[in-house]
């Protein structure tokens, strides 16, 4: 017997299944098990029946096959006899809800069978009538690959959605934009909206058009990437790195172009940055020595095809290790900035100036036809660094040493040019700095042997080759000697004695003049006490101060250690300071000076009118003494300019009560044209030339 059961809105809304057509009773279904068994056994679903209590009454092929059983005899069985015990508990909770609330029920199940992991959805309802359940039906669908194709659409999604890379998927018919993540869009200031349909040519730069098409023909049968310049929406360009690919069916049809668009600001920035670090220096941001050589090269080609000359001059900063040694280094590199900016103001726009490195600097004058020419170039940027550089609390002098070489006379290729400038710069050096020379051959034969003094030079001390000379002070009053001046000298034991000129200079550039003025310093206190104890003459003795210990900290300690090692009084110990040391730093110095006046050291400042010094900081200087530089002295008798100098420093001097020694006196005309100005001491060969102490003892016991 039969029934005709028909959906009802209640039934659905009971969440009861919808039921269509004749449903048998249980009796009936027992029936025509054969024929329902014939139909399940087609469906590739897993299908099996129970009665009410529980029992298997019919299952289909699938379920047999997964669970390795036979169909029959598992017919009558209930589920704990048959099933995982991991399956029952999610069977029987289910089984509640049918029965009980005689709805269906829709659940996704893992199951493992043997090695193999699988996921199946599940639907279970009721089988009633009459609101009778007789009886649950279930049927379950393998959705393993299903599901792990929806979690890898699912992971794509959100890749191509979020990630940072511009994405694009091309209609190959006419290559417009078909499908795009957000940030292409995003990256070239559109929606995606605006994208869509949009040529692929739109993103391009006007320069770059030619490449999109040269990119989309080379993408027909493979990949293409190239760097290219893209537009934004406001027509502003930036450059990226753009890839297409081609995706074609097995016969080889083209379905979709892939477009991959980087945007390479950043790294194009960074390179840049790089490329001009490889070029520049950090410091003053001129050109390196590698693109100073890379612009006379071809200054030097357009020089040979036009038939003009060209001049390379290397220059250092003259005693620049004092002021890093005395102030630190950032008020040096404050100081190069500021000289680099100097020399810019100097040259033309044709010419090329270029930091080699530490203080010194390159500067290519091109087109120059007489050396004259040249020279009125350097006399520019020398009166340019006259002024004083006021560099935060301090006021610095400067001056600069020059080496020139010209082109083609002395060197046809970069390398030649610079290097024979500065062996030139060397030559300007020993001539006294703040000077400039040109190259010539027998340059290579000193810069030999100004390498040769640098590097024995640090053994001199250990190796006791170094030498105290002294020379008198004559008071021209008493004729009495007042002061002795002590003088380093190197016995060099390939080169013989060496006068101080000749590595005093080098000892500065390579700091180990700190060394030597420490010895000097601890020898002629040492003797000078010495000749004391002997019961010779009580004298002060003189010892010239470089401008690294002078603005040393810890002078004061030096000079008092030393004293107290060897017992001298500080009455008989005069410091000598030249005027251009003494204005490196006016403030440092001073408050140095004041401690050493105050411990009862004399104080001179040596080399007097070769320096930047003027009477406002001269009177600020707690000095006793003043030595006239020889190089005035030299001319007082045939020079009106040198006679009028002299004369003016001696009253000056006179005015501010300072002692007044002239140095370098040779001639007794110099003798008598200074006794009638006035002078209070000379010093030269005129009275003696400086000796070691052993000859020196006998001037002494004969003043005595």
């Amino acid at each position: 017997m039969t029934r005709e059961v028909t959906e009802s809105k209640s039934s659905r809304e009971d969440g009861e299944v919808p039921v269509i057509g004749k449903i048998p009773t249980l009796p009936e279904f027992r029936e025509n098990v054969m024929l329902l068994r014939s139909l399940v056994n087609k469906c590739p679903a897993i299908i099996c029946f129970r009665d009410i209590d529980g029992n298997l009454i019919l299952v289909n092929e699938m379920f047999s096959r997964l669970f390795d059983l036979d169909g029959d005899a598992v017919i009558g069985k209930k589920d704990f006899e048959i099933l995982p015990a991991g399956l029952l508990t999610a069977v029987q909770i289910h089984d509640d809800v049918v029965l009980k609330k005689k709805k269906s029920v829709h659940f996704e199940q893992e199951l493992t069978i043997g090695n193999e992991k699988k996921l199946y959805f599940c639907m279970k309802f009721p089988l009633h009538e009459d609101g009778v359940v007789y009886g649950t039906a279930c049927i379950a669908t393998d959705i393993t690959d299903r599901k792990q194709d929806t979690v890898v659409q699912r992971r794509w999604e959100s890749v191509f959605s979020n990630v940072r890379i511009g994405l694009a998927v091309l209609d190959p018919a006419n290559n417009t934009i078909e499908l795009m993540n957000p940030a292409l869009a995003r990256m070239h200031g559109y929606s995606p909206e605006e994208l869509k349909d949009r040529p692929i040519s739109d993103l391009f730069a006007p320069d770059g058009l030619k490449l999109v098409g040269d990119c989309l023909s080379c993408a027909q049968d493979h990949s293409s990437s190239r760097e290219s310049m893209h537009l934004r929406k406001d027509g502003s360009e930036f450059p990226v790195l753009i890839d297409i690919t081609s995706v074609t069916a097995d016969k080889g049809d083209l379905l979709y172009r892939i477009v991959n668009v980087q945007d390479i600001t950043v790294r194009k920035q960074a390179e840049e940055k790089l490329k001009y670090q490889a070029y520049h220096d950090t410091l003053t941001g001129l050109p390196n020595r590698d693109m100073f050589l890379m612009y006379l090269d071809l200054e030097i080609t357009q020089a040979m095809r036009n038939e003009y000359k060209i001049a390379v001059l290397y220059l250092d900063i003259d005693r620049f290790k004092n002021v890093v040694d005395s102030l630190g280094h950032s008020t040096g590199d404050q100081l190069l900035t500021e000289t680099a900016a100097r020399l810019r103001s100097c040259i033309r726009q044709s010419d090329t100036i270029a930091r080699i490195g530490g203080d010194e600097f390159a500067i290519l004058l091109s087109d120059y036809q007489r050396p004259e020419d040249v020279v009125i170039n350097i006399r520019e940027i020398i009166a340019a660094m006259n002024a004083p550089f006021q560099l935060g609390s301090h006021e610095f002098y400067i001056t600069l040493s020059f080496g020139i070489s010209m082109f083609p006379e002395d060197g046809k290729d970069p390398a030649t040019l610079l290097k024979n400038a500065d062996n030139a710069m060397f030559q300007a050096k020993e001539a006294g700095r703040n000077s400039y020379h040109f190259f010539n051959a027998l340059l290579n034969k000193r810069t030999v042997e100004h390498l040769i003094l640098e590097n024995s030079l640090r053994k001199a001390i250990e190796r006791d080759e170094l030498l105290v000379y002294y020379q008198p002070q004559i008071n021209l009053a008493t004729g009495r000697i007042d002061c002795l001046e002590a003088l380093v000298r190197w016995k060099h034991p390939d080169l013989g004695l060496l006068r101080p000129e000749q590595f005093l200079p080098i000892a500065e550039e390579n700091g180990f003049i700190a060394k030597i003025d420490l010895w000097v310093l601890q020898h002629a206190c040492a003797q000078n006490k010495a000749w004391q104890k002997a019961g010779l003459m009580h004298i002060p003795v003189s010892v010239n101060l470089s401008a690294r210990e002078l603005h040393d900290p810890n002078l004061i300690e030096n000079i008092s250690r030393v004293l107290a090692e060897t017992g001298l009084e500080s009455t008989y110990l005069e410091i000598e300071i030249t005027e251009t040391n003494a204005m490196l730093d006016i403030a440092r110095a001073v408050s140095n000076m004041d401690k050493l006046r105050e411990m009862g050291v004399g104080i001179a400042i040596d080399d007097f009118g070769t320096g930047f010094s003027s009477l406002n900081y001269l009177k600020k200087l707690p000095i006793g003494k003043i030595k006239i530089d020889k190089s005035f002295v030299k001319g007082v008798v045939s020079e009106p300019g040198d006679q009028a100098i002299v004369s003016a420093v001696i009253a000056m001097g006179k005015n501010l009560k300072l002692y007044i020694v002239a140095e370098g006196v040779e001639k007794k005309e110099q003798l008598e044209f200074l006794r009638a100005k006035k002078c209070d001491a000379v010093q030269g060969f005129l009275f003696s030339e400086p000796m070691p102490a052993k000859r020196f003892n006998t001037l002494l016991s004969t003043a005595a």
